[in-house]
């Protein structure tokens, strides 16, 4: 109950017809959460003892100390007649105490029962037992009036009950009963059997008595006899008249409020969602149970959420302007950072208008920033940011550089995944890299990590000049830190870049080579070109040929990097069609002869594939590769010796022999074998070595260290996804790797060889029989081995979304079913890396729509992508 809470003196006095000195007294009041109904302001202007109750000192000096008996005796005192009358209500949740006459309550309760009474048809017959003449002559009204006075407000349960029973014959209309009784059965202050027996009176006067069974059972103390009655009750609402659903909606809108177990409250929530559409014809209504289930997620928060979503979802998808608006005014209450997230997802989603959706994007980041918030809660509200899009782009842009250490990191990170995952204009985008740009330039060390690891520098919206501005700052980045791992990230990132990163890089690696991060100017290059074929022009291919070319003459050079650069002039530019079979022979005559010899033939190995390698350029490095692979390193590695510490072994060309040497000629064969050019016999022929040594290696014959062993397996896999590749080819490579389920490598390989679309009979057979083995081993590995666990469900994923497979044939669909199982799995165990192979399943024309649309969902309760209200 809400009292009178102006702050207008001169409104209550024209209101109310009070005097100046009250209305003040009433104001100050609210200082201390206490207020009076209208009612009782009314009366006060007439009646000069409850004025002067109002004007009592204790009410504005200790309110808190204020009672309901306190009242009632000082209201005595003072000489107002009905001071029995007076009420003082108090409402847990806020704080706030209302001085109400009984008249307020009554009013109040007649209004809630109101709906699931005469307007709804609920009163269908009265006792039978005795005639309304009967029922005349033994309740007088004074006595009816004392009926309900004490059915409504005694403090003893008996008394409660006695008068209940009598008021089931009482000569009252039948809607008055029912409101008495729908008022008893929601007072939160009444024994559990006193509501079980205004139960008992609905029903003897038209309730339903199997829905009267269920209400009782939800007031009994066994735990596991509420939880039936409410499932019991679900069932019965679906064919349950208005009237009847209606109070039953009220009676555990009460339960909900009050329960303090976890499973009741969680069953509660799942029958709301049911009857949603039900509960929203009553904003009222609706608008307690929102609170409700707030206060009980405040509670229990992870026990509850999925229930609480579910069930504030289903209102939404019933009115979600509605729904919208209680969302958005429960999000400005909640100081719970839980809460608060969820919230947010919710009101992001039902959001009106472009100014609502700019302050949500606002909270949002708020939360995001609110170190107290677990990931989880955080991820969840980066995707509801993700579906803002353009607006919560431009709020996280206006805010990152204004902010330092680990809040800009999270503010970076939040702003690439806006800018590559959601839609934003161009303008977002090219503004954010420039303001990226400027944090390289300024900010600390973690900062600048924090941006080399965006993937929105290398979006295809960023425009050329742009990306070389881009370039040039992270080739001087890499020459300022020397720590690995970020020297790798800066160097895939000038990579992907592409080709205006050619310019900038070429002049770092004239003016600072020999150094780590000139050297990686030169892998940058060599990668560009490779992927870019005809980007470099010929004045820049002709500059960094003879640079390279001096290098390689240079004998007091000792690092080889340069070599990369040189190849992809070679194979890969006009300029290097002109002069390939002079840098061939330059770097194949240093090779061994210079200590950078591994270098020269990771050069080799470019070559051998490139544009501008012909067929006898490739059957000449075909020789040299295959002898390499053939070749055996001594099998005792390592020098024995004596020193002052003991026995220690010195080891040297062997081990480089087989980390750099074997892996080098294993991807040469690889690129002749994927090239246009190469012939068929020539793919025959490495294919067949490939497998040779694959066999040699899995059965232990043929000792190689992992680099080795990885190189074979990517050539294989390439051999087998290689547009030129026969049926033959690609089932014998893939057959061979299957049995090899246990190596990461062989798992990735094999996903990407089965999700190739390639409609041949054996091709199919082959993706299926894959798909269904790696399922089995998911389904054997141990929980520990989580890493190759994820590998496994991840291949599986992209083989069943292979669109060529057949959509009729019974094993692929017996795949595909198995396979939604498993990542649905995964996705319970909070595997954030399924979500591509759903989002591909989902994607999968072959797919049924309800596989989708349960996709869909499941994806939106993992990640927060909630999709109600308006189209997604």
């Amino acid at each position: 109950m809400r009292g009178e809470r102006e702050t207008d003196t001169d409104a209550l006095m024209a209101r109310y017809g009070i005097g100046r000195r009250l209305a003040t007294r009433v104001v100050a009041l609210l200082a201390g959460r206490l207020d009076a109904t209208p009612i009782v302001l009314d009366e006060a202007g007439r009646q000069n003892a409850l004025s002067r109750l109002l004007l009592d000192r204790r009410l504005v000096s200790t309110p808190e100390s204020v009672t309901q008996q306190y009242l009632q005796q000082r209201a005595e005192e003072l000489g107002f007649a009905e001071a029995d009358l007076l009420r003082l209500v108090e409402d847990p949740d806020s704080g706030w105490r209302t001085v109400a006459l009984e008249d307020d309550l009554l009013a109040a309760d007649a209004r809630q029962a109101g709906d699931a009474t005469e307007e709804l048809g609920l009163v269908k017959r009265t006792p039978g037992e005795m005639s309304a003449t009967e029922t005349g002559e033994l309740f007088t009204p004074q006595e009816v009036a004392q009926l309900k006075l004490a059915a409504l407000t005694s403090q003893d349960p008996d008394e409660r009950v006695e008068n209940l029973r009598k008021l089931v014959f009482a000569p009252l209309e039948g809607s008055g009963k029912a409101a008495i009784f729908v008022s008893v059965l929601t007072d939160r202050e009444a024994a559990p059997r006193v509501r079980r027996e205004a139960v008992r009176s609905l029903e003897q006067i038209g309730f339903r008595s199997d829905m009267a069974e269920a209400v009782r059972g939800l007031f009994s103390e066994n735990a596991e006899d509420a939880v039936y009655a409410i499932q019991r009750l679900a069932a019965l609402l679906r064919d349950a008249e208005s009237g009847e659903a209606a109070l039953v909606l009220a009676v555990l809108l009460e339960v909900l409020d009050q329960s303090q177990q976890t499973e009741i409250v969680r069953q509660l929530l799942r029958l709301v969602a049911r009857s949603a559409g039900l509960l929203v014809t009553n904003a009222e209504k609706t608008e307690r149970f929102v609170q409700s289930a707030l206060r009980q997620l405040e509670r229990h928060f992870d026990a509850l959420r999925p229930e609480v979503q579910d069930a504030f979802e289903a209102c939404a998808r019933q009115e979600p302007e509605l729904i919208g608006e209680m969302m958005w005014t429960e999000l400005q209450r909640a100081d719970n950072p839980r809460v608060r997230s969820l919230l947010l997802g919710l009101s992001e989603a039902l959001a009106a208008t472009p100014e609502r959706l700019e302050e949500l994007a606002a909270g949002a980041v708020d939360q995001i920033l609110d170190a107290s918030l677990p990931e989880s809660e955080k991820a969840g509200l980066r995707y509801a940011l993700v579906r803002l899009g353009e607006s919560a782009a431009r709020t996280v842009l206006e805010r990152v550089g204004r902010v330092g250490g680990a809040r800009q990191a999270e503010l970076i990170r939040l702003l690439d995944v806006l800018c590559t995952e959601s839609d934003v204009s161009d303008q977002t985008v090219e503004d954010s890299v420039r303001t990226l740009i400027d944090l390289l330039k300024l900010a600390d060390t973690l900062t600048r990590r924090s941006v080399v690891q965006a993937s929105v520098l290398v979006d295809e919206r960023v425009s050329p000049e742009l990306q070389q501005e881009l370039a040039r700052e992270l080739l001087t980045l890499m020459g300022e830190l020397n720590l690995p791992d970020t020297l790798d990230i800066i160097q895939t990132v000038l990579e992907q870049i592409g080709p205006p990163s050619l310019g900038p890089a070429c002049r770092f690696m004239r003016t600072n080579y020999p150094s780590e991060a000139a050297e990686r100017a030169a892998l940058v290059l060599g990668s560009v070109m490779r992927d870019h074929p005809g980007a470099a022009d010929d004045e820049l291919a002709a500059d960094l040929l003879e640079f390279c070319t001096g290098l390689l003459e240079d004998p007091g050079n000792q690092s080889g990097a340069f070599a990369m650069a040189m190849a992809g002039v070679a194979g890969y530019t006009d300029w290097g069609r002109r002069v390939f079979d002079q840098c061939l022979d330059a770097i194949r005559g240093n090779l061994w002869k210079m200590p950078y010899s591994m270098d020269l033939l990771d050069a080799l190995a470019m070559l051998a594939g490139s544009r501008n390698a012909e067929k006898r350029h490739q059957e000449r490095l075909f020789e040299l590769f295959d002898n390499l692979v053939q070749f055996q390193a001594g099998t005792g590695l390592g020098t024995r010796r004596q020193s002052e510490q003991g026995t220690v072994y010195e080891f040297g060309r062997e081990i480089q022999f087989d980390i750099r040497a074997m892996p080098a000629a294993v991807r040469g064969l690889e690129s002749i074998c994927v090239s246009p050019q190469a012939s068929a016999a020539m793919r025959t022929r490495i294919v067949k070595r490939l497998l040779i040594l694959w066999e040699g290696v899995s059965k232990v014959r043929i000792i190689w260290g992992p680099a080795a062993i990885s190189a074979l397996i990517g050539a294989m896999c390439s051999a087998a996804c290689a547009p030129e590749a026969t049926v033959q080819t690609r089932v014998r490579l893939g057959e061979s790797l299957l049995r090899f389920l246990n190596k990461m490598r062989v798992i990735e390989g094999l996903g990407q060889i089965c999700s190739r679309p390639d409609t041949h009979p054996e091709v199919q057979r082959m993706a299926v029989e894959t798909g269904l083995e790696m399922l089995k081993e998911w389904a054997r590995a141990d929980a520990q081995d989580a890493e190759r666990r994820l590998a496994l469900l991840q291949a599986t994923g992209r083989i069943a979304a292979n669109t060529a497979l057949d959509p009729e044939d019974e094993d692929v669909r017996l795949l595909r079913e198995k396979t939604l199982k498993a990542l649905f799995s995964g996705l319970r165990d909070g595997q954030e890396s399924v979500r591509e192979p759903l989002e591909r399943l989902r994607e999968c024309p072959h797919i049924a729509p309800e596989q989708k649309r349960e996709i869909d969902e499941r994806l939106s309760k993992a990640f927060g992508l909630v999709r109600i209200g308006r189209p997604a």
